[in-house]
């Protein structure tokens, strides 16, 4: 998204901010999830 808004703007830009709020969300998820799994092996 960032390259097609490079080159040409986006029709919505919040879009952007909100994609980078998902994927934050989802990589906190991802973390919390390996952290849980690793202290269950411990």
């Amino acid at each position: 998204m960032r390259f097609a808004h490079a080159i040409s703007p986006l029709e919505n830009p919040g879009r952007l901010k909100a994609n980078r709020k998902t994927v934050a969300r989802l990589q906190t998820e991802v973390s919390r999830r390996n952290n849980e799994q690793a202290s269950n092996k411990a």
